[in-house]
């Protein structure tokens, strides 16, 4: 029924309405009950279907024509003298068509709203595919991921929807074969996610997938650490990565060891880090990063007043390399921890040794396995005998001799900060184990480890 309806009704119920108070006249009821049905405009006028909406229509449905016209019938014959109801029918039937016409008008907001829903268009007025789609991400996000899985035509991961329907703040995924569609799946749960706070995807093989990970990340506000060792990402998963830097701003530690990075990577990820005061741990260690991406690294913590520790072992860093570096870095206020093992840094310790007298804040350094010989470890110790914030060396694997320990032994006997040190492989003679066992009972607050 439309609103053309109702009205034709409430006009029916107005002359029934004048009939009950104006003085009674002959035949009136009877010439209305024996009206030809043809000549009623109630009957005349056909439903308008309802659009897309007959299952609500169906559930509540409204008065049927021909009822209403009876009901008219009735209340005009109610209001014949001697009736004492007159008045509360007429208020009955009044409030019925004033119902009526409510639920039209509320029926076809619904439809049009329905239509604009079956369009799939999404506006920011259409508040409940906002709400389903909010809904989506904080039960975990488990529909998006299942969604990406299959436009990817991959097979999702049941570990990973079980923890996203517990919604578990920590995901593990260590060598499961994701690859770089797998990421991606994962990456568009990231953006909007608000569970996960840790995410560990070590030796995945992603490769590129990575880059959708770091696009995500550039909006994800919940996630403190991310491990994505051992994947390959190379050149396009360093460049997302170095991006995501320079607008994450809850990230703090990334691992991105093993990833095949070299210079061009460093020198983006140097960028990022300008950009960046979140970040307090980095790893890019077992990558191929040599003197020029050295360099811009340095640059870039130099400017950075947020990252406290950094691991670049195990690259190809060379001797002018560690010279810009070092230089660079001897003046940031934050960097704590620095591991710097297996590169070819300590034939000339000049620019260590520099770094070493000169920081304010370095606490625990790594120079196991740099190609460090006794001349090397001497200038160092003697730094270290300057430094009021070293608390942990480590030369380990480096071809030292008793000169060297000895020099090493006088800066902590010296020293009132270094309280651990650490000498594996390194060759000492009887003598020097001496030397080593009094420094113990001397010092018996520093710990040595062979």
């Amino acid at each position: 029924m439309d609103t053309h309806d109702v009205d034709s009704a409430e006009s029916r119920l107005h002359d029934a309405t004048k009939s009950a108070t104006d003085p009674p006249k002959p035949n009136t009821a009877s010439s209305l009950s024996k009206q030809p049905p043809s000549s009623s405009p109630v009957q005349n006028v056909a439903r308008k279907p309802s659009i897309k909406n007959s299952a609500s229509s169906a559930q509540t449905p409204l008065p049927n024509p021909a009822t209403l016209q009876r009901q008219i019938g009735t209340a005009e014959a109610s209001t014949k003298p001697g009736s004492t109801h007159a008045q509360f029918d007429l208020f009955d039937m009044a409030a019925a068509i004033d119902m009526s016409k409510k639920k039209i008008m509320e029926e076809n907001e619904q439809a049009a709203e329905n239509d604009d829903y079956d369009e799939g268009w999404e506006s920011d007025l259409n508040i409940d595919a906002i709400v389903r789609r909010k809904s989506a991400f904080s039960a975990g996000g488990v529909d998006v991921y299942l969604n990406s899985c299959k436009m990817l035509g991959i097979v999702p991961v049941s570990v990973l929807i079980e923890k996203f329907n517990l919604g578990e703040s920590d995901i593990i995924l260590k060598h499961r074969g994701l690859g770089p569609k797998g990421a991606q799946a994962i990456a568009s749960v990231l953006e909007n996610n608000t569970s996960i706070a840790r995410l560990d995807l070590t030796n995945n093989w992603i490769e590129s997938g990575g880059a959708f990970i770091g696009r995500s990340l550039q909006i994800n506000r919940t996630l403190v650490f991310l491990n994505l060792s051992d994947n390959k990402l190379g050149l396009l998963g360093g460049l997302e990565m170095a991006e995501m830097l320079g607008y994450n701003g809850t990230l703090k530690t990334l691992i991105l060891k093993g990833n095949d990075f070299g210079d061009k990577e460093a020198i983006h990820i140097s960028e990022g880090l300008k950009q960046n005061s979140s970040l307090q741990v980095l790893d890019l260690s077992h990558n191929r990063i040599g003197d020029l991406g050295a360099v811009a690294l340095g640059t870039g913590i130099a400017q950075n007043d947020g990252l406290k520790e950094l691991n670049l072992g195990w690259n190809q860093i060379r001797v002018r390399g560690a010279s810009g570096f070092f230089a660079t870095l001897k003046d940031n206020l934050t960097l704590a921890s620095l591991n710097m093992q297996d590169n070819g840094i300590c034939d000339s310790p000049q620019p260590v040794a520099l770094f070493i007298s000169k920081s304010s804040v370095i606490s625990n350094l790594n120079l196991s396995r740099t190609h460090m010989n006794d001349a090397s470890l001497v200038a160092i110790a003697r730094a270290a005998e300057q430094s009021y914030t070293l608390t942990e060396i480590d030369v380990s694997g480096n071809s030292v001799g008793d000169i060297g320990v000895l020099a090493l032994f006088k800066a902590v006997a010296t020293s009132n900060s270094i309280k651990r040190v650490v000498l594996r492989g390194v060759r000492m003679t009887r003598d020097t184990r001496v030397k080593m066992e009094e420094l113990k009972t001397e010092k018996s607050d520093v710990e040595f480890v062979e």
